[in-house]
């Protein structure tokens, strides 16, 4: 009996991260391991305009000369291990780890704003993160539908065409998932239809 390993790492990006960072890490009953890390830059205004102002200029999200106000990035890491059994190849062990970074703006004295200014920031912010909850959940659905293909994936006649076959469907797998991610923000224009508009 011989065991064989296999390891991938594919990631789908929606955009960029950094700062101030806040981690969540669960290990969920359907074997997948999601890592979340919640993070944000900060700006400060006196005024709505001044708000908008330094929060375009403080955002580091920078895509195709394009200044975005949030982002998400999702990665999926795996491990899947083979073994030999009645002359056939098969997988054994299943690991796999969802990683998800998202950027939002931080508004640090907006109590300092007048009422209406502050519920208008209050709904932009709700919406923005809703938009960006959008983002993480293709790759919770490329994890969860992975992780089923493998756990029920043909035998192959030897370990080394089990590996490439796993390898194609991986890719596969997260690439429609990747595209699903960028169409998402081509129908939402970004966030705009779902109320992430300021001012």
């Amino acid at each position: 009996m011989a065991s064989h390993h296999y390891i991938f790492a594919l990631a789908c990006v929606s955009g960029l991260s950094l700062l101030q960072t806040v981690s969540g890490n669960t290990a969920d009953a359907d074997g997948i391991r999601r890592i979340y890390q919640l993070e944000h830059y900060s700006f400060r205004a006196r005024n709505l305009a001044e708000a908008v102002e330094n929060m375009d200029r403080s955002s580091p999200v920078l895509i195709n000369r394009q200044r975005f106000r949030g982002s998400t990035h999702w990665q999926l890491d795996g491990f899947v291990s083979f073994k030999q059994q009645a002359g056939k190849c098969l997988v054994d062990q299943i690991d796999i780890t969802l990683r998800v970074k998202t950027l939002l703006p931080k508004w640090l004295d907006a109590e300092a704003a007048d009422e209406s200014i502050k519920r208008r920031w209050a709904r932009f912010s709700e919406a923005l993160r809703q938009h960006e909850a959008g983002h993480a959940e293709f790759g919770n659905k490329a994890a969860a539908e992975l992780h089923e293909i493998l756990s029920n994936f043909p035998a192959a006649d030897n370990c080394e065409q089990l590996q490439s076959l796993v390898d194609g469907t991986s890719e596969a797998v997260i690439s429609r998932h990747a595209q699903a991610d960028q169409e998402y923000d081509q129908q939402t224009q970004h966030g705009t239809t779902q109320g992430a508009v300021f001012p």
